[in-house]
């Protein structure tokens, strides 16, 4: 009887153990640390894993050990040297944890992976949203929220483009917005206050600032990166063929060139460009005015492919010269290129057949270029690809339309 008793005992204090340890084990937000007498807010995620093992973003940081006896947390991490050794557990709930050491203490907050599901769907946040003139005067930020959880932040200014991401978090009890993965200094980190949110724009509060944010179109297409590299282009010899590879591509004679723009008054395109960090486009239209005359044997296409037109130029731009119409790719003018092929093509502006080209322009960016053939000058579609983290871009243009002069 008292060695049935005693077994008894052994496994409810086994399942006792197991199911505090149990309780621990999970995803948690380190909310607020107190440290030497300073409260930071970090909001990053710490995993305690059943196994002992302690990760950030996948990677092992530590290891963990939980005493039931004592109500301790013992760690080991170079990462986290301020909590290692034992902590003692002040509190700890379904969804709170906190420990202390001496004077410092750590708040974390359970992470509920199917609620924050629920709620961030419900939520109306996710899509694509502009600040403008944030986090500086004539800059703009761009935030993706991504379903179920993953955002990406854009902040654009002259010259300097950067790239976070992380992981969002709507709380609908609070009525605020977690952004876990920025820094401290950055624009939104940690909870922030919301205000309504409505179809085109929601408020927020940061630092103790008001923001609002507007709603942008988010136009998504298929994204076809440019693989190849520079040096396929050039012969064992190290020599590239210029007269020769030009003499194979289908817009040669000048007289066609210009028989076939006599009755082109403009070029429609509409302009894509990828939102750095995102799935997103930026997409405008822009227009190419097309001069062309017999009498003098000369034509003019405007230079367009900077993105932008001299119907809508950047107040310090002027629209490109565009003079070299000697070249075979005019408008374009890239000296290293190739002909990979024939291919019919569906643009808005109908459906076309084109010699496919691709190209390195004078910064080495790459191209991939659709000429219609039975229209010199014409492009049907053009890929600009520049891979580059920091400042490089993904641009797509594609014939809109072919607006003829009025008989």
């Amino acid at each position: 009887m008292i060695k049935t008793f005693f077994l008894m005992t052994l496994i409810l204090l086994t399942h006792f153990a197991g199911a505090q340890q149990k309780q621990i084990a999970g995803s948690w937000l380190m909310t607020q640390a107190k440290v030497s007498g300073e409260v930071q807010k970090p909001f990053f995620v710490m995993e305690f894993r059943s196994d002992g093992l302690m990760l950030m973003s996948g990677y092992e940081v530590g290891k963990w050990t939980y005493n039931t006896d004592q109500q301790t947390l013992t760690f080991e991490s170079e990462q986290f040297a301020e909590m290692n050794g034992v902590n003692h557990i002040e509190k700890l709930t379904e969804s709170v944890l906190i420990v202390s050491k001496e004077q410092d203490a750590y708040t974390l907050k359970r992470i509920d992976l199917p609620q924050i599901t629920i709620d961030n769907e419900k939520s109306g946040l996710a899509g694509l949203w502009s600040f403008e003139n944030v986090p500086y005067p004539g800059s703009e930020t761009l935030i993706s929220f991504e379903k179920p959880d993953s955002f990406s932040m854009v902040q654009k200014q002259e010259n300097m483009v950067s790239n976070l991401n992380g992981t969002w978090v709507f709380d609908p009890e609070k009525q605020t917005l977690i952004l876990i993965g920025l820094r401290g200094e950055d624009f939104l980190h940690g909870e922030n206050k919301l205000g309504l949110i409505g179809q085109e724009t929601f408020d927020i509060s940061f630092n103790g600032q008001s923001f609002t944010a507007n709603r942008k179109p988010q136009y998504t297409k298929p994204v076809e990166r440019l693989l190849f590299n520079e040096d396929e282009f050039y012969a064992e010899n190290g020599m590239f063929d210029y007269e020769a590879a030009s003499q194979n591509l289908p817009w040669n004679d000048w007289d066609t060139k210009i028989i076939s723009l006599l009755n082109v008054k403009q070029l429609v395109y509409t302009f894509s460009a990828r939102i750095s960090g995102t799935k997103a486009f930026d997409e405008k239209v822009l227009k190419a005015d097309v001069t062309a005359s017999l009498e003098e044997a000369s034509f003019q296409i405007d230079y367009i492919f900077n993105g932008f037109d001299r119907y809508q130029l950047p107040e310090d731009q002027d629209l490109p010269m565009n003079e070299e119409i000697s070249d075979p790719l005019y408008p374009l003018q890239l000296p290293v290129f190739r002909i990979v092929g024939n291919e019919q093509i569906t643009v808005p502006a109908g459906s076309f057949d084109c010699t496919v080209v691709e190209a390195f322009n004078e910064n080495y960016v790459a191209l991939k270029l659709w000429l219609i053939n039975e229209k010199p000058g014409i492009y049907a579609k053009i890929i600009e690809d520049d891979p580059d983290p920091t400042f490089g871009h993904y641009h797509v243009y594609l014939l809109n339309e072919i607006i003829l002069k009025k008989q």
